[in-house]
């Protein structure tokens, strides 16, 4: 029977026919034992009546008693000439809610946000979820709008009283249908006694496989099973599943679960911008298709063979690059893929933090404890953590996959990573006690193993640097991270006590004895004071007639302020210009930097700015020999804590480091809540974790 009033809804839907009316006359129980008769009149089809038995009565009797309702939804879409960007059935949209947590990789409306959105009112703080509550002043006459395309209305991070709201709004218009989508359908039943009977309450299912969504880190949203499970508990007349982008599926499975939600509608589609999912074949597609047209309306949207069905487009190269026919190169959209799918993983980055906490003795973790509520006491700080080490795990990968491949090459003959401020290893990025993830030096060693391990094309990198060197200069500090390394029990740890700027030299020293043409990452993370920062005499030592690549957190607006108390004593003002820049202003006066070099020399006339010491640092690069020099500004809340600069001597750099300062510009997450979820939220099996937090 289910597949009986399909047909005819398809039928009416495919000649176009307006709906005029449905004479549904179901039995008292009474009647048990007599036939239902579904009226419809000739001019529809044809046909005045159809007879069903009363067991199909019992089988489809939620589809009987939400027939009116269908009635006069199909007789809305049918007479629509619209179509939204999504779901042709949509007149319009409405985003009385924008932003969403979940992270989904394939996301165009986040994408969309991040890009030529990004200086807009709404998507200031990235894909936050945000309430616009000027949309509540906004009428509707009637169709089917969808609600909230550019985000997730029941994501998490929104509040229940923005949900409240809308819903209110759309009980005004009884004559509008209003289309809701999430991947969180759980929270449906949260407000399903206010919800009009004109909303059509929606899920996104795009497989029945968990270990393939795991796998892969599809989204970070409820897991298929979860949301349909929701799904099927919800009791609502108009119930819909978007199968878009469709992923890999067991058939049966697959079926079954849509047959127990029971919606009235499914669209099913593949992805639209080539995020080479783990799509199923075109005909495993058309097969399930045909499975649920045998009892729900079925709407296919983008069908194709599978991306790998055919000839795969472009294969990954360190060398040249390939042109589309827009002349974008197509090496630039896989190194965004590449960014896109290495974030996938930085949860794991937390759960070995917390292993690692968990092995501390007590003394230990309470020091750390200690450590940051000292140096992480607000959210600003957690943010600082946040995006540097985000942009940190986004270079490594990249870094070794082209410094191995030197390395084949015979260009260098190891790879090599210094950390001159390491701390502790750990990093606070929230307010709980147990929101920690690896820092910097950690990140060092255990990210290239998952990320070798997770994506095949960067198997190589699974064997990380040859060499790390941690230096700390507090002792405390260092005990503890002289501990932490000391149980990971890696012999290509190096941890050395004491400042930088005496103890770069000693590293080159150990460097020299085995290694004659080491590949370096520099990574320079100093707090604000001046005390804690690498002098251009000591950094040159280091780098000088070797390939060292440097990525530095320059903390211009601290800076500025130390260098602007310096001014009672003026002689030291311009011996601490000279120990940070050398003779910068003397090669430079009169050019580039001018307020920094003219108060070298006229203390009175020219204050510091936080640009200058951006740019003094940036010039200081180029002098010694670099030949890409970038930097991106660190802001919170509308103020720059630091700059991130990267510099190479690589003569090709600019291709590869270009696409990277261009990931981060545009692509990369911004908001503290954002970057906060990715680096919490896993998603992993339990068994696929063990071998990182063992």
């Amino acid at each position: 029977m289910h597949k009986r009033i399909v047909d005819i809804l398809r039928e009416i839907s495919n000649r176009g026919i307006k709906v005029t009316h449905y004479n549904i006359n179901i039995p008292s129980s009474q009647e048990a034992n007599q036939r239902i008769y579904i009226a419809i009149s000739k001019e529809l089809l044809g046909s005045e009546i159809y007879l069903i038995t009363r067991q199909e009565l019992i089988e489809l009797k939620r589809y009987i008693l939400s027939m009116s309702t269908l009635r006069q939804f199909f007789a809305t879409i049918l007479n629509s000439r619209k179509g939204s960007k999504m779901f042709n059935i949509v007149g319009e949209t409405w985003n009385p809610i924008t932003g969403c947590l979940h992270h989904c990789r394939y996301c165009w409306a986040r994408q969309l946000a991040l890009t030529k959105l990004k200086n807009t009112e709404r998507y200031r703080d990235g894909f936050k979820p945000r309430f616009n509550e000027e949309e509540l002043t906004k009428d509707f006459k009637g169709g089917v709008v969808f609600v909230s395309d550019m985000g997730d209305i029941f994501s998490p991070g929104v509040e229940d009283e923005w949900i409240l709201k809308v819903i209110k709004h759309i009980t005004k218009f009884q004559d509008t249908y209003f289309l809701f989508l999430t991947k969180n359908p759980s929270r449906y039943k949260d407000f399903l006694n206010i919800m009009p009977k004109n909303a059509i309450l929606g899920a996104t299912i795009e497989t029945n496989r968990d270990d393939l969504y795991i796998k892969h880190r599809i989204s970070q949203a409820p897991l298929p099973s979860v949301r349909y499970k929701a799904m099927k508990e919800l009791k609502w007349p108009l119930k819909f599943i978007s199968i878009e982008p469709i992923l890999d599926f067991d058939l049966k499975t697959f079926v079954n679960w849509i047959e127990e939600i029971n919606p009235f509608m499914v669209y099913i589609g593949y992805d639209n911008y080539n995020w080479k999912l783990p799509e199923p074949t075109l005909s495993k597609t058309l097969q399930l298709i045909d499975e649920l047209e045998q009892f729900t309306l079925v709407v296919k949207k983008t069908l194709r063979p599978a991306w790998y069905e055919k000839e795969s487009i472009v294969s990954y190269s360190i060398h040249g690059i390939r042109q589309n026919r827009g002349g974008k190169s197509r090496r630039h959209k896989k190194f965004i893929e590449d960014y896109e799918s290495f974030k996938q993983y930085l949860g794991l980055m937390h759960m070995r933090a917390l292993e690692i906490m968990n092995r501390l003795s007590d003394s230990d973790r309470q020091y750390i404890t200690d450590f940051f509520e000292k140096y992480y006491p607000t959210k600003q700080e957690h943010y600082w953590s946040l995006k540097k080490l985000f942009s940190l795990a986004m270079y490594i990968p990249m870094f070794l996959q082209i410094g191995l491949a030197a390395i084949e090459r015979g260009k260098f003959d190891a790879v090599i990573y210094v950390d001159t401020h390491a701390g502790p290893g750990l990093a606070k990025v929230g307010k709980d006690t147990e929101e920690v993830v690896l820092g910097s030096p950690l990140l060092a060693l255990e990210w290239p193993k998952v990320i070798g391990d997770n994506i095949k094309r960067f198997r190589k990198v699974t064997a990380g640097f040859h060499k790390l060197f941690f230096i700390e200069k507090d002792s405390r500090t260092y005990s503890v991270l002289n501990r932490i390394l000391r149980n990971i029990g890696d012999d290509r740890l190096i941890p050395i006590y004491g400042d930088s700027n005496d103890k770069l030299k000693e590293v080159r020293e150990m460097l020299n004895k085995e290694y004659s043409n080491p590949l370096i990452l520099l990574f320079i993370d100093p707090f604000g004071e001046f005390s804690n920062q690498i002098l251009h005499a000591n950094l040159y030592e280091f780098i000088k007639d070797w390939a060292v690549d440097i990525v530095l957190n320059v903390v211009a607006p601290n800076l500025a302020r130390g260098l602007e108390g310096k001014r009672v004593n003026p002689e030291r003002l311009r011996e601490s210009i000279r120990e940070l820049w050398g003779d910068l202003c003397e090669r430079e006066a009169g050019k580039n930097l001018a307020k920094l070099c003219k108060c070298y020399e006229n203390l009175s006339m020219y204050r510091i700015r936080v640009e200058d010491i951006l740019e003094a640092y940036k010039l200081r690069l180029k002098l010694d020999g670099y030949k890409f020099v970038d930097s991106i500004p660190v802001e919170f809340e509308g103020k720059v804590l630091y700059y991130l600069v990267f510099a190479s001597k690589g003569r090709r750099s600019y291709e590869w480091l270009g696409n990277y300062m261009e990931y981060l510009r545009t692509k990369a997450p911004r908001d503290y809540e954002t970057l906060r979820s990715l680096w919490l939220q896993v998603r992993g099996k339990q068994n696929g974790l063990v071998k990182y937090i063992q």
